[in-house]
């Protein structure tokens, strides 16, 4: 009897720290628009549509995200025991999509986010549940041709990635249980033309993934050391853009640059569609070239004792391109050095006048 009071003592302590845990917990009550919009928390793929999340108590981010929508990306704060209410509507934006398509089936976990092109929010593109089916009723992933890497995601553990070849009017379905992909003639998509980007039936879904498109170029080619060039890139249907050198940019801009030396500048930017790559050669003259003069060029000193009888003086002038230092000495122990910007640079350069002999230089440091 002793046993079975201490094991009863044991499990009601047990319920009531489980309860006490769960007690701890807050609650998201999301409501989303388009019903098909997908919730992320804290960057985990939640799962489509209106309902509760448990969240531990304090600061999460939330991200509702629908191909052909606008992204919502917000903070909330959650408070322990107590439900917090959240409404987030999605604008609709961007034209139709023109094809080639191919299509992609997947078979697997029906609530898991796909990702296509990368792991972030930007690049969802749709949940399994509305690709897994094509028959009478149609739930098509479009994609522009050539070589996609899908991530599928839910609740913070990958269920799938990999490389998915598509080509124009062609079907691949993904097994992702099996990890096994085959391709399949797909006639229907030689009479889709131009298509919306989100379109969604009773029991159909179709997603039309937009291509990438790009370009990156320098204004001036070849600079002398101390000028700039500018960078200038446009990009559609992209999410993150990188310049070599320079990082993180937005999709489109510009930027000034003033290398020190001939800069080759490599340009990438990806989208749920692709990526667009460039790149731009800025050419660098790091030649030095300048003159020094003395006027006069002979000077008289003399001193007897203490006193100083003759003192005669010169003027030294100088002129230089863009050199990274120089100095002037008179070749005994008094000199002058001057450091100019960091921006110039040049190779050294030296000359002598013929009485006086101050020396000046100009080196790359």
């Amino acid at each position: 009897m002793r046993r079975l009071g201490y094991l009863f003592t044991l499990a009601i302590a047990i319920a009531l720290v489980a309860t006490s845990g769960f007690a701890q917990d807050g609650k998201l009550k999301i409501k989303v628009t388009p019903k098909q919009a997908y919730v992320f928390v804290d960057g985990n793929a939640i799962r489509e549509g209106s309902h509760d999340v448990a969240l531990s108590p304090g600061k999460h981010t939330v991200v509702v995200v629908n191909y052909g929508y606008k992204i919502s990306t917000q903070d909330v704060n959650i408070e322990a025991g107590k439900s917090t209410p959240l409404e987030v509507k999605l604008d609709a934006y961007g034209g139709p999509v023109s094809g080639p398509f191919g299509d992609v089936e997947l078979k697997g976990d029906e609530r898991a986010a796909v990702l296509s092109e990368g792991t972030t929010p930007g690049y969802f593109v749709g949940h399994v549940d509305e690709f897994n089916f094509d028959w009478i009723w149609h739930q098509n992933l479009l994609l522009p041709p050539g070589t996609h890497h899908l991530t599928v995601t839910h609740k913070g553990k990958e269920v799938w990635s990999g490389d998915v070849n598509v080509v124009a009017n062609k079907k691949v379905v993904v097994d992702m249980a099996k990890n096994m992909q085959k391709t399949v003639d797909w006639p229907r998509g030689e009479k889709l033309k131009d298509v919306p980007r989100f379109k969604v039936g009773i029991a159909s879904a179709q997603i039309a993934v937009a291509p990438v498109t790009g370009s990156f170029s320098s204004s001036t080619a070849n600079i002398n050391c101390g000028q700039s060039s500018t960078l200038s890139w446009q990009t559609t249907e992209t999410v993150d853009t990188n310049i070599s050198g320079i990082g993180a940019v937005q999709p489109s801009g510009s930027q000034s640059v003033s290398p020190h030396a001939t800069t080759t500048y490599d340009f990438s930017s990806t989208g749920p569609g692709g990526t667009v790559k460039g790149s731009s050669t800025v050419n660098v003259n790091t030649t030095v070239t300048g003159s020094i003069t003395a006027n006069p060029t002979e000077v008289h000193y003399r001193k007897i004792g203490e006193k100083v009888i003759t003192q005669d003086s010169s003027t030294v002038a100088w002129q230089t391109s863009s050199p990274r230092s120089w100095a002037i000495s008179t070749g005994r122990s008094t000199s002058s050095r001057i450091s100019p910007p960091r921006w110039m640079c040049g190779r050294v350069w030296r000359t002598q006048s013929p009485m006086l002999r101050p020396t000046f230089s100009a080196r790359l440091v």
